[in-house]
């Protein structure tokens, strides 16, 4: 899972990825249930604060991902939050991302915006 503590940015500015402590196979929620505490309840989706198991399958293997992009995203430009609430509002997100800002956390997972469908936004144009 990848959060603001898996983010590093090296002298260059360039930015690299780590603390990749937990990878599974995509739809194995196995890893979830086995470490409920490996992510800070701040940055888990509804469905995983829950332990809704079902919808976690049911949902696109993205959804609860694209949750925790858009936190990263949040911090990245705001810093860090203390509750979920805040989320809401775009302080600082640049304008050309805060139409998909909001579709980053879908109540219903299966409505989260996909990857690709986020890439083809202004903000990545």
């Amino acid at each position: 899972m990848i959060g603001i503590n898996s983010v590093f940015v090296n002298k260059a500015g360039d930015f690299k990825l780590g603390c990749l402590d937990l990878l599974s196979e995509q739809k194995t929620v196995t890893p979830l249930k086995n470490f409920p505490d490996l992510v800070d309840k701040k940055y888990k989706p509804p469905e995983l604060i829950k332990s809704d198991w079902a919808t976690i399958q049911e949902a696109p293997s993205y959804a609860i991902d694209t949750w925790m992009t858009g936190c990263l995203v949040y911090e990245i430009y705001n810093g860090k939050f203390s509750r979920q609430e805040e989320l809401k509002q775009f302080g600082q997100i640049p304008k050309t991302l805060q139409s998909e800002y909001p579709k980053l956390f879908s109540g219903n997972p299966s409505s989260r915006i996909s990857p690709s469908s986020l890439l083809e936004s202004k903000y990545f144009q």
